[in-house]
């Protein structure tokens, strides 16, 4: 779908012809719709609020086994 720029100024006080050029859809974006992007950072979010769950996890973990090791302790 190719999208025009050029055209008159609304600001300029006598309208001068502004040559216009097609531009293609590669040209004006990543070439990825917005909707893939989106979807990837989002994707990249979820992946790291599950690796901080996981380190949290793992740190509860640690500290009751430290616990357990000094309960039982000769």
């Amino acid at each position: 779908m190719p999208v025009r720029f050029g055209g008159p100024d609304e600001d300029a006080e006598e309208f001068v012809a502004t040559p216009t050029r097609q531009f293609s859809f590669p040209e004006i974006t990543s070439g990825l719709p917005d909707d893939s992007k989106e979807a990837d950072e989002r994707a990249a979010e979820r992946t790291l609020r599950d690796l901080g769950t996981h380190v949290k996890d793992a740190q509860v973990v640690v500290a009751k086994a430290q616990g357990l090791a000094e309960n039982h302790s000769p």
